[in-house]
Parts: structure tokens; C-alpha cells; sequence
């Protein structure tokens, strides 16, 4: 079932470092937040149920760290992984059981979090090949997929300010 959605899912990169030095604590009933921003842990380790659908197998992080696959083959992996979860996860109404890439397509707000460092280049983390895929996907959804950056510490920091905004 197609969802209506009438404005952009704003989306940021996050490192865990970051949310744990923020003291952000992880609540049972909900996903925790840093300034008011959702934040879903897409780690194949630690990732909660909704997080679980968008994290790569440890198959492949293992043979990514090993050198056994290239990035090249780390990302064709990845997507295909996927592909087989939104097939599993994506293909049912809002309100189903299986509802993970249903529910971060429809949040106006939401940072994807993993234990990789923060590059520049956007190379070699998961979650930058992630934001691309929720574009794909959004977009034959008609649901607009906006990257807004990686939240750093270094943001507050230079704004003087509590808020990373």
C-alpha cells in the first residue's frame, strides 16, 4: 500500500561516539534523540528491532575488515541485503508486523547511527550508502528523501550552543 506523504523526511549521519558522549541513553519505549532528532541504530551489533532491518550482516562487515571484499563489493553486497529487506520488512502497510523502511520513510526527522568514523569523502560507512537507498526508495514512494549532513560534536562546539542544530 502507497503512503501520502505531504513533506521531506529531513535524514542525518551520525556516529555512536557522538551520541554516547552526548549521554544520550537509549530508552526501552522509544528510540533515543539528540536535539529532538530521532536517532536509529543501523549497526549489525547493537541495533534494536527497527534498526535491524537497515544493518549489514556480520558476514559482510567481517569480510570487509578482513579485506576479503572490496568497498565495490562491500556496497553491491550491502544493497542487495537491502533489497531482501525491504522485500521482507518494506512491502506492507504502515500498520503491519514487518514495518521498519515504512516507518523512517514517514518520520519527518531521522538520524541513521553506526560505530564507523565520519568521513568527508562519504566513503566506507554503511550509512552514507544507506541515505541513498532511502532516496531510491522514497522517491518511487513519492516521499522526498532530503540528506542534511552528519551530526558532529564539532557542530555544537563551533555554534557555542547545546543543540547540534
Amino acid at each position: 500500500m502507497r503512503r501520502e506523504w505531504h513533506g521531506p523526511v529531513r535524514l542525518w549521519t551520525v556516529q555512536m561516539v557522538v551520541v554516547k558522549r552526548l549521554g544520550v541513553r537509549v530508552p526501552h519505549s522509544r528510540l533515543p534523540e539528540i536535539d529532538g532528532i530521532p536517532v536509529l541504530d543501523v549497526t549489525v551489533k547493537t541495533s534494536g528491532d527497527m534498526g535491524r532491518a537497515f544493518a549489514p550482516s556480520w558476514g559482510l562487515v567481517n569480510a570487509w575488515r578482513d579485506g576479503v571484499v572490496s568497498w565495490q563489493e562491500y556496497v553491491e553486497q550491502y544493497t542487495q541485503l537491502m533489497r531482501e529487506s525491504y522485500a521482507r520488512e518494506g512491502a506492507v502497510d504502515a500498520r503491519g508486523p514487518n514495518y521498519a523502511w515504512w516507518w523512517a520513510l514517514l518520520q519527518p526527522r531521522l538520524a541513521l547511527a553506526c560505530t564507523c568514523k565520519a568521513r568527508v569523502d562519504r566513503m566506507y560507512c554503511h550509512r552514507y550508502v544507506l541515505v541513498d537507498i532511502l532516496r531510491k526508495v522514497g522517491a518511487a514512494q513519492k516521499i522526498v528523501v532530503e540528506y542534511q549532513g552528519e551530526l558532529t560534536l564539532a557542530q555544537r562546539e563551533k555554534a557555542g550552543q547545546t543543540a547540534l542544530l
